[in-house]
């Protein structure tokens, strides 16, 4: 019984974070999502009470899987240097691979539509994302990888803004590669701008393969 009902609420969670990211939050109604389940409405109202717990259970996932893979990066990094490059691409691979699958335009609907997640996502960005990439910004400068005269935030910023404002599906339409080649260059392009040439040279000779 317990495996069945679990069953059923993967399948809600699933159902739900394809509808919401395909329509919005705010267009996907819990009549439609237990139609598209099977299931009744009232089944759906016994797993989550709200399309509102619906969104928090997806968001505390994903925030919880992304916070596991960084911190498992981050820690691999400070544990051992000899990798750093290597490791940093991976860890922006990450991020923008998330920011694939969460578009601009769901993340919009969530502002306007859900404060209090939207404000949890915020929180996140500052605290653990930010602050990582500002913390591995510090380590490459010290190693003589990344450049000494780039300021730590614009780092950042100039990182997160680009997968916001490029990696959205009406700029990714237009461009003749897909979407995991257009985070690669994303990534090469920032990387090679921000390394000295120690970096630049190690960069270079980095297997990705790893």
């Amino acid at each position: 019984m317990k495996k069945v009902r679990a069953d059923i609420k993967e399948r809600i969670i699933a159902e739900a974070k394809t509808a919401f990211l395909k329509n919005g939050f705010s267009k996907v109604n819990t009549q439609n999502l237990a139609i598209s389940l099977g299931i009744s409405k009232r089944t759906l109202y016994e797993y989550f009470p709200s399309k509102e717990n619906l969104l928090e259970e997806i968001i505390d996932r994903d925030l919880k899987d992304i916070k596991r893979h960084v911190n498992s990066i981050v820690r691999e990094m400070k544990e051992d240097n000899s990798n750093f490059l290597l490791n940093l691409k991976k860890l922006w691979n990450i991020m923008s691979k998330t920011s694939c699958t969460f578009t601009k335009e769901f993340f919009e609907d969530i502002k306007r539509f859900s404060p209090k997640q939207w404000e949890k996502i915020e929180n996140f960005r500052a605290k653990q994302i930010k602050s990582n990439f500002t913390k591995l910004h510090s380590i490459g400068v010290s190693m003589g990888v990344i450049k000494s005269n780039i300021n730590k935030d614009i780092f950042y910023l100039i990182y997160y803004n680009s997968l916001h404002n490029i990696l959205v599906p009406e700029v990714l339409s237009d461009l003749p590669i897909t979407n995991q080649e257009a985070i690669q260059n994303i990534i090469d392009v920032l990387l090679t701008g921000s390394l000295t040439e120690q970096g630049k040279n190690e960069y270079e000779n980095l297997d990705f393969s790893k």
